[in-house]
């Protein structure tokens, strides 16, 4: 009689025919791969979990993902030893059909058996319980990781639709502040006008002189034009704040709406800011998204020594994102915010044009073109 390495009789050993079906066809699979003339020793070692893993992944691997989903949630109880499903149960789980079933016995991962007057579904070995438990973690651990994902991608849709009726809002309330003062100006000086005109009127009539009544009428129609120049003015000042913010909405809206031609040629009318200076930062948010890339915390913002101030303070800074993959393709911040812009993704983007937009409403919003990639340092690649 035969022994084992262990002194056990080999005899006296059962074996799954299945499953030293598997194990001899990984055997000479690996065996094939090193290009050796037989199944050695060496080949044994280690060979165990490693053969079973193998095995399983060709197994399913080709196969929907529900049909591995089925495997370890309903043929495993719940501390990760063998369990077994009735057919017509199995059957009605979603995505599972007789043909997936099918493979999976055909592929001796899977054996029917008659029970109590029906069949029944379970794994062909304990053996292989290890190898789909480990399965069934790294897999749930992936759901819950892009779970949590999803719901950081909610909760900044939400604030990015929050922070846009903000900014809406803000706007809609400035253009109106703007333009009751342009009109109350207007009020205030043709009153003044009115006035004016009314008492040189009346200073004519009390004179008895000529001359003094033609230089008085000069005074006021001087004194007319000038008002009107003044309110002229003021209404061209009001007409520009409101040109400007009309023309900040129009960028918004082409951004929004990703047309891209519209977009250009919109910024193509604003001036080029060279002076404000901007950078980027990355933190590892240390989890990994369904592809397998390393998620980050992005930030943008602009160097405070290089913003102007006074007069020419920033009121807002808009980053454009201009990327298929970025959700979000506007991010804004103000003061209230150092101006400092973040968003949660894989990669930086080479392009990233940031609008600057003043405090004084008359004066042009500005342009800045970086590369946030370079800012960032070597070693990034362009991505969301």
């Amino acid at each position: 009689m035969a022994a084992g390495r262990d002194g056990a009789l080999l005899d006296s050993l059962e074996v799954e025919p299945a499953l030293l079906s598997v194990v001899c066809r990984e055997l000479n699979s690996k065996r094939q791969n090193l290009h050796e003339s037989k199944i050695t020793e060496s080949l044994l070692e280690g060979s165990h979990d490693q053969i079973l893993n193998d095995f399983y992944e060709r197994t399913v691997g080709d196969l929907p993902p529900a049909v591995r989903s089925f495997i370890e949630e309903h043929l495993l109880t719940v501390s990760g030893f063998r369990d077994s499903v009735a057919m017509e149960n199995a059957l009605s789980v979603p995505g599972i059909t007789s043909e997936s079933i099918d493979k999976l016995v055909e592929r001796r991962l899977l054996r029917r058996e008659d029970r109590g007057g029906g069949q029944r579904l379970e794994l062909t070995h304990d053996l292989l319980t290890g190898v789909v438990r480990a399965s069934r973690d790294r897999r749930r651990q992936l759901e819950e990781a892009e779970k949590a994902r999803a719901g950081l991608l909610e909760e900044q849709e939400r604030e990015r639709q929050l922070l846009k009726q903000q900014r809406e809002e803000e706007e809609r309330e400035r253009a109106s502040r703007d333009l009751k003062r342009t009109r109350r100006w207007a009020v205030i000086f043709g009153l003044l006008t009115i006035v004016a005109i009314a008492g040189l009127i009346a200073a004519v009539y009390s004179l008895s002189a000529a001359r003094k009544a033609s230089l008085l009428e000069r005074e006021a129609r001087t004194l007319a034009e000038h008002n009107a120049t003044v309110a002229d003015t003021q209404r061209q000042i009001a007409e520009q704040a409101v040109y400007r913010i009309q023309q900040s909405l129009l960028i918004r809206q082409a951004a929004l709406s990703g047309d891209q031609e519209k977009l250009d040629e919109l910024l193509s009318k604003l001036g080029q800011n060279d002076k404000i200076q901007f950078g980027a930062a990355a933190t590892d948010l240390r989890y990994r998204n369904p592809a397998g890339q390393e998620v980050y915390k992005f930030e943008l913002f602009p160097r405070p020594e290089t913003l102007p101030s006074g007069k020419d303070a920033v009121a807002f800074i808009t980053y454009l994102a201009n990327h298929p993959t970025f959700q979000n393709t506007l991010l804004t911040a103000g003061p209230n915010r150092n101006f400092h812009a973040t968003y949660i993704g894989w990669g930086c983007l080479s392009r990233i044009v940031a609008l600057t937009e003043y405090a004084d409403l008359t004066k042009s919003a500005t342009v800045t073109v970086f590369d946030m990639c370079k800012e960032l340092g070597g070693g990034w690649y362009q991505g969301p």
